[in-house]
């Protein structure tokens, strides 16, 4: 039987993944779809493999072209039960239902929520940065790519910063919206959209370096909330 460290090292090798930072990061062909550049991240954490296709590819449709299970992608629980529970606690609680989809307790709504969209946030180089989980109910929380619901030490970028820098390159403008799901929405219509973790409120003046430069259409929601924030 394969330990974890094994299947990450035959996954990186499948899919032809070079690492992209320090903390295991690789990213990678994706096997469930005709890639021609890296659209998989793969990340070994402490207790599980964290894989995401920034395509939109399924964790059930990636594991069956690699020809694993996902039980395959977490540490054997039988091998230390101290360790394992450290991790968890190190993780800041963070599980997977058995759809492999975060699930987390949320203090607005009293109970635990799960996942129905990851939002990743890029480095300039295209790594990943961390990731936005939004819920059901909703709720979001940011993940770094070891699985920690924290962004503790983590660099703050502005959402989709390669789409973003190469906008102000071509000088495009650039739309700068509340949140994630508006501006993925934009983007597919062929324009430059960019958000930042929090939305409205929310704005940190290291984001000002990625901005220089950039013709700037600020789109706030049809509120005060999101007037006054913008």
């Amino acid at each position: 039987m394969e330990t974890i460290n094994q299947t990450f090292n035959r996954i990186v090798e499948l899919t032809k993944a070079n690492p992209t930072s320090t903390g295991g990061q690789h990213s990678g062909l994706c096997p469930a779809r005709n890639d021609r550049s890296p659209s998989l991240s793969l990340t070994l954490t402490e207790d599980r493999i964290l894989i995401n296709c920034h395509s939109g590819c399924s964790i059930d449709q990636i594991c069956n072209c690699l020809r694993i299970r996902k039980s395959d992608l977490f540490r054997r629980c039988e091998t230390d039960t101290k360790t394992n529970s450290n991790a968890r606690k190190k993780n800041n609680n963070v599980q997977l239902n058995a759809e492999e989809k975060i699930v987390f307790y949320s203090s607005k709504h009293k109970k635990r929520v799960t996942e129905i969209s990851r939002y990743t946030y890029q480095k300039v180089d295209g790594s990943d940065a961390f990731f936005v989980i939004r819920t059901e109910p909703k709720d979001f929380r940011p993940m770094t790519p070891d699985g920690k619901l924290s962004l503790e030490g983590v660099e703050r970028v502005p959402y989709r910063l390669p789409e973003l820098l190469q906008g102000i390159e071509d000088t495009k403008p650039i739309l700068l919206l509340e949140g994630e799901k508006d501006a993925d929405r934009v983007a597919e219509m062929d324009f430059i959209a960019t958000t930042f973790v929090g939305g409205t409120g929310k704005w940190r003046d290291e984001y000002l370096e990625y901005f220089r430069g950039a013709d700037i259409v600020l789109v706030p929601d049809n509120d005060h909330p999101g007037i006054k924030g913008m």
